[in-house]
């Protein structure tokens, strides 16, 4: 069983990237996924919990958040946080249910945290 900080990025302008894979083998996992503008200007990011780890497959039924506005950093909303998110591992889709994540400035932060079984 893993716990605590499961993943970290802070992804290329415009980059979709995968942020987060369920272990082979886990059955769930209970994750929040956080995110914090560190530049200086209004950010927007996306937030996808995939089918499978592959980024070229994303569809839109998937995102959770989908340009969503960061304020700048030290301003009231700069931070956005999703709780009680669940995952497991698929086997038909190698990966599982990923967390990709992109934004639209390459200043934002991503953390996962969470606790996997």
């Amino acid at each position: 069983m893993t716990t605590g900080r499961l993943g970290y990025a802070v992804p290329a302008t415009a980059t979709s990237t995968t942020l987060y894979i369920p272990a082979t083998g886990v059955s769930v996992g209970t994750i929040a996924i956080n995110c914090v503008n560190i530049g200086s200007d209004l950010a927007k990011v996306r937030i996808q919990l995939a089918a499978t780890a592959s980024i070229s497959n994303l569809v839109d039924a998937q995102f959770i958040e989908h340009d969503t506005p960061l304020q700048i950093s030290g301003v009231n909303g700069s931070v956005l946080e999703r709780t009680g998110v669940v995952v497991s591992y698929n086997a038909n889709a190698p990966g599982g249910n990923g967390v990709v994540v992109r934004s639209d400035t390459g200043l934002v932060a991503f953390n996962v945290w969470g606790i996997e079984a």
